[in-house]
């Protein structure tokens, strides 16, 4: 079986070729956000041209048995009735939408929308964007998020699925169908947002418009993936009592143990999957290889080769009060990064759902194995590192196989 990943990231496009669940060929590459009058944007023909590039790259000559995405959620592209975009896409990154927050908790509370959405009110989700181009852009057909264009550019159907769907701050993930009254109090049709589905449906068929902007055969399945995150976790094969830990620029927990003050989002039919955030954990890593060391593996060896903080304490919560205590003039440079993992491991202990038994731990943080060492002492838990670091790819890789799995059909 041969198959297609794409991860659709917010500064980064990837693209992988498996043959048999083996990653053959790999594709990736950065591209810039946009930041015009005090907002965070992307443009779309970014993600469309790389992942063209990307498969383009693999010089494929036979058939493909499918394509999935794994994506960013969140951003929002509005498009015409031709399918064409109207503005750059809003950035999940871009929080200005405050005015429109205010409005909403005074329509619905936190508490409405919280039960209801299972998200805190906070600008960085779909629905106060969707309310501001609103008022902003004319002649608005569809309002997408990334992988929802992608996949009409693929097959020309508007379809996303329950992970995506549920960070919109418009999706009932309980009933898993968007909810009327916000539906009407944002200003939008449901016939406006993309179709709901599970992931692992089969959305379409690639068109000869496919072949000819992606390179990839016509014909080609069309497989619905998922949000990143929820990808990694697939392919981490999440189930009761563990938690997937991505250690990146923040850190994201997920879990399917309910979690007071975590997000939710509904993963299937039938599962709800509930998420945190915490910030600064891999990017107070870079702070202090930056400080003092040429590289990560550097830092590492030196945390490694001192084996303990000698008293040094590193709150790494850079977004309001980091500290470091315990400094003494005989500090060592090891010391202060050994300081720092255990510091982010503390933190990432600290949010897990007291009756977690085993972690995944996967992203950049988990090239440090002072890191990893010191979550497992840290949370108590079995803690294990998969063997591909492409989780995301390699999770919309196997929601491919489960669809054929699932359906009993032969490649």
């Amino acid at each position: 079986m041969k198959t297609i990943a794409i991860d659709l990231g917010t500064t980064t496009i990837k693209c992988a070729l498996y043959e048999n669940g083996v990653r053959q060929k790999y594709f990736g590459k950065e591209y810039e956000l946009i930041h015009k009058n005090g907002r965070v944007y992307q443009n779309a023909n970014d993600w469309v041209n790389l992942i063209g590039e990307g498969i383009k790259s693999f010089e494929i000559k036979d058939k493909i048995d499918g394509i999935c995405i794994s994506s960013q959620g969140i951003t929002i592209l509005p498009i015409d009735n031709s399918g064409k975009p109207l503005s750059y896409a809003e950035s999940w990154l871009d929080v200005s939408a405050t005015s429109e927050i205010q409005s909403i908790c005074n329509k619905f509370g936190r508490e409405y929308i919280f039960n209801t959405t299972g998200k805190k009110l906070m600008p960085d989700y779909s629905m106060p964007k969707i309310m501001r181009m609103n008022k902003e852009i004319d002649g608005v057909y569809k309002f997408l998020m990334p992988s929802d264009y992608i996949y009409f550019l693929l097959c020309g159907e508007f379809v996303t699925d329950y992970t995506m769907a549920s960070g919109t701050m418009l999706f009932d993930v309980n009933k898993r169908e968007y909810d009327k009254a916000l539906l009407d109090f944002c200003g939008i049709k449901e016939s406006q947002l993309a179709k709901v589905v599970p992931f692992g449906s089969l959305v379409g068929y690639a068109t000869k418009e496919a072949q000819e902007l992606f390179g990839l055969p016509k014909g080609t399945p069309v497989i619905m993936g998922a949000q990143d995150q929820k990808c990694s976790a697939v392919y981490c094969d999440i189930n009761d009592g563990v938690a997937t830990v991505s250690v990146g620029t923040s850190s994201a927990i997920s879990t399917f143990i309910k979690q007071d003050g975590y997000s939710v989002f509904a993963f299937d039919k039938q599962k709800l999957i509930y998420e945190h955030a915490i910030s600064t954990t891999g990017a107070a890593i870079k702070w202090v290889k930056n400080l003092a060391f040429s590289s990560y593996e550097e830092m590492n060896e030196c945390a490694l080769s001192v084996g303990g903080s000698n008293g040094v304490v590193f709150d790494t919560d850079f977004e309001k009060d980091a500290s470091i205590q315990g400094l003494k003039l005989s500090t060592t440079k090891g010391e202060l990064a050994y300081a720092v993992f255990n510091g982010v491991a503390k933190k990432i202990a600290s949010a897990l759902p007291k009756n977690v038994k085993k972690v995944i731990l996967f992203g950049g943080g988990t090239k440090s194995s002072v890191l990893v060492s010191e979550v497992t002492i840290q949370t108590g838990a079995e803690v294990v590192v998969p063997s591909d670091i492409e989780t995301a790819l390699a999770g919309a890789n196997r929601i491919i196989e489960i669809y054929y799995e699932e359906n009993k059909t032969k490649c």
